[in-house]
């Protein structure tokens, strides 16, 4: 078969209209085709660049709009449980945050808004560290730290909080629980019943310390009570103590790890005034003198550039794939006999 004859095969249509086109239809035919896949590559390069325009212009602003010289109020969220790994838990994130508010000679003022049951005390000793440091910069070469309470600020988000210069809160909001748990399982009983046996080597005589699949020993809970539990729960009490020791009178109370709704808190001394974070961006515009000031979000969950491009060639992909899919369809369609 010639080369003509193999290209007029590969034309739509039926084999004999293929075959009565002549030379110069064939070549029409085929600068039409290069055409229309020309458009279609063209279109695909323009797809590809407006998502690398897009990913660029997304990171780009919000660069921009961090670089702003306008007076605000830095705004730090702690929410959720106070762990490793979410920009508004991590505490070694949240002091990134709040180093950067520090550093922003156009942040008049600092505001924590915490809204978390707990969680880490190493986290929550992280971020009540560093609060601590920068507080004791007397108040008049810095700027005012103010924890604003939501939903509920208690055991490890409190202890971080109490390093703050003022803490609100709502009346409903629940606070305080001031001290250490932990939570372990018993499957032991569990296993007999089904018969099955763990078998556990350990060198070192406390190397299986509550080990879920052996019997529960009450030794063993007094030497994790007094080694581990108490010297964690003195610690935080002690935290509390340096930071707002002289506003607390009822110790046994406060320290007895229980919480209570706002109101309630204020009169413990764990909290300094009752109100909402409308009531504490009303107070700062009126101390600045100004009818409204901006809250600006410094610890807010961005996604990189890399991870919106990796996104956006992700679905890419996709909608490219889906659209050969479907001209492979089409084209073996043309070619396999069909019933109308």
């Amino acid at each position: 078969m010639s080369i003509i004859s193999r290209l007029r095969a590969l034309l739509p249509g039926s084999k004999g209209a293929a075959a009565e086109t002549s030379d110069e239809a064939l070549v029409q035919t085929l600068r039409r085709l290069a055409r229309a896949k020309i458009v279609q590559s063209n279109t695909k390069t323009l797809f590809f660049g407006v998502i690398i325009i897009t990913a660029v212009f997304n990171s780009s602003i919000g660069a921009l709009l961090e670089s702003s010289d306008t007076d605000h109020v830095a705004l730090i969220e702690v929410k959720g449980a106070i762990m490793e790994g979410t920009p508004t838990g991590d505490g070694q994130l949240i002091v990134k945050a709040l180093d950067q508010a520090i550093g922003d000679e156009h942040a008049r003022a600092i505001v924590v808004a915490a809204n978390s049951g707990g969680g880490s005390p190493t986290h929550a000793e992280i971020v009540y560290n560093r609060l601590m440091e920068y507080r004791a910069i007397p108040i008049e070469e810095r700027k005012p730290v103010i924890v604003s309470i939501g939903d509920a600020c208690a055991s490890a988000c409190y202890w971080m909080a109490s390093a703050a210069d003022e803490i609100y809160a709502n009346t409903t909001s629940i606070v305080g629980s001031i001290g250490v748990r932990m939570d372990a399982w018993g499957f032991n009983e569990a296993l007999e019943k089904v018969g099955v046996e763990k078998r556990i080597l350990g060198m070192g005589q406390y190397k299986t310390i509550l080990d879920p699949y052996l019997p529960y020993d009450t030794e063993e809970k007094e030497i994790v009570t007094r080694e581990m539990m108490l010297p964690l729960y003195n610690i935080f009490i002690d935290a509390v103590d340096a930071s707002r020791g002289d506003k607390i009178e009822d110790r046994d109370t406060v320290y007895s790890s229980l919480f209570w709704p706002g109101k309630t808190a204020k009169e413990l001394g764990l909290v300094d005034t009752i109100g909402s974070i409308v009531d504490v961006e009303a107070r700062l515009a009126s101390d600045y003198g100004v009818e409204t000031i901006e809250m600006r979000q410094y610890n807010r969950k961005r996604m990189k550039l890399s991870g919106l491009f990796e996104t956006s060639m992700e679905m890419a992909g996709r909608a490219l794939i889906r659209g050969m899919t479907t001209e492979m369809a089409a084209q073996a369609a043309s070619s396999v006999p069909t019933i109308h």
